[in-house]
C-alpha cells in the first residue's frame, strides 16, 4: 500500500471522527444547557460580579465565526467591576488557535490592567492549553 493511500485512509478517518464528536457534543450540550447569554446557536456567555470581582463562564463552540461577539461580550463584562476576573471554560466544548488566541490576548490585556486572572477548564481543554504553551503564562486550574 502507498505511503498516500495510508495518509488519505487516516485524514478519511479523522475527517470523520471529529465530525462525529462535534455531533455527540451538540447532543449533550442541547440537553444538558443550564442558561447564559446564547451569542448564537453555537456558545453562550454568563458574566455576573461576586463583590468586585467578575464571574465569566463560557460555553459551547468557540469557533471563529463567532469570537467577534464573544470578544466585544468578554470585554463588556470585564466592564462590570475592577476586581480580578474568574473565567470559566468547563462548558466549551470546542477551540481553535483563533479562541486560544483570544483568550490570551484577554489575559495579557488584565494582567497589563494589574488584574488577576483565574481559568478553571475541564481536563481536554487543559490539556490543549498545556500542549499549546498557553498553560505556562495563564493561571489554569482544571475541574470537571
Amino acid at each position: 500500500m502507498s505511503n498516500n493511500t495510508v495518509f488519505e485512509r487516516m485524514l478519511v478517518a479523522s475527517l470523520a471522527g471529529l465530525f462525529l464528536w462535534r455531533w455527540l457534543t451538540r447532543l449533550s450540550r442541547a440537553s444538558s444547557s443550564d442558561g447564559g447569554t446564547p451569542i448564537n446557536d453555537l456558545v453562550g456567555l454568563e458574566a455576573h460580579l461576586e463583590g468586585d470581582n467578575v464571574q465569566i463562564r463560557l460555553e459551547g463552540e468557540l469557533d471563529p465565526r463567532v469570537l467577534p461577539e464573544v470578544r466585544k461580550q468578554m470585554l463588556q463584562a470585564l466592564d462590570l467591576g475592577p476586581g480580578a476576573v474568574g473565567l470559566d471554560l468547563r462548558g466549551v466544548t470546542f477551540i481553535g488557535s483563533p479562541g486560544l488566541n483570544l483568550i490570551a490576548k484577554v489575559a495579557k490585556q488584565l494582567r497589563s490592567e494589574k488584574r488577576t486572572v483565574r481559568r478553571v477548564t475541564n481536563r481536554w481543554l487543559g490539556r490543549l492549553l498545556e500542549i499549546s504553551g498557553l498553560a505556562l503564562i495563564l493561571n489554569v486550574t482544571v475541574e470537571d
